[in-house]
């Protein structure tokens, strides 16, 4: 299985510490994780430094360039997504790619989520293959614990809400509010099926 991973989900999750764990959840492993060709680029000057600041951006910069580059997607896939407002050139490569393979995409775009899970027959190529910042955020306190996960949080949940809210000291159940999110956003992309860990109480 080839594991992606979109620049969204590696810099909201990477300041925990818990990338290589969200990847174990979803069956793979960091080791064998692809990104896009430009996120070290843009850690070192771009848009992404300007978003976490240089000290986290030089953290996170050895991370981005162990990982493997993707490649070109098929341009037959590629060209169904072209033009479409909402999906950035590169979260089309990634998603063109995951729906021609057997892979999973960890996926913070939100956006382009909505954007594809609305074109007809594209989208059934993507079922269980976008896992998105909550249902890993899920999948992680299944597999190594909530107290552990809300604490490798604290640095990173000021960068998303949804994982501000979910592990803020006050909420005392992270997991019923993440799996809030997860149904909200499900409903919302329906029929395509996202993925989410098994195990989930309730």
């Amino acid at each position: 299985m080839r594991l992606l991973i979109d620049s969204d989900f590696f810099c909201k999750l990477g300041p925990s510490g818990l990338l290589a764990d969200a990847a174990r959840c979803v069956g793979g492993s960091l080791e064998s994780a692809e990104r896009l060709p430009a996120l070290p680029h843009m850690l070192r000057r771009g848009r992404l430094r300007g978003y976490l600041g240089s000290a986290l951006s030089d953290e996170l910069l050895p991370v981005a360039e162990a990982m493997k580059q993707v490649g070109e997607a098929p341009e037959e896939r590629l060209s169904v997504l072209a033009g479409e407002p909402g999906i950035d050139p590169g979260e089309a490569q990634l998603l063109a790619i995951a729906a021609g393979e057997d892979a999973v995409l960890l996926s913070g775009d939100k956006r382009a989520i909505r954007v594809v899970a609305r074109l007809a027959g594209f989208a059934d190529l993507l079922h269980y293959k976008i896992c998105g910042l909550e249902a890993a955020a899920l999948g992680l306190c299944l597999e190594i614990g909530v107290n552990r996960t809300r604490a490798a949080m604290a640095r990173t949940g000021k960068l998303d809400t949804m994982l501000a809210v979910c592990f803020s000291a006050a909420n005392p159940s992270p997991m019923n509010c993440l799996k809030s999110y997860i149904d909200s956003f499900q409903n919302e992309v329906t029929p395509l099926r996202l993925w989410t860990p098994t195990g989930v109480p309730g």
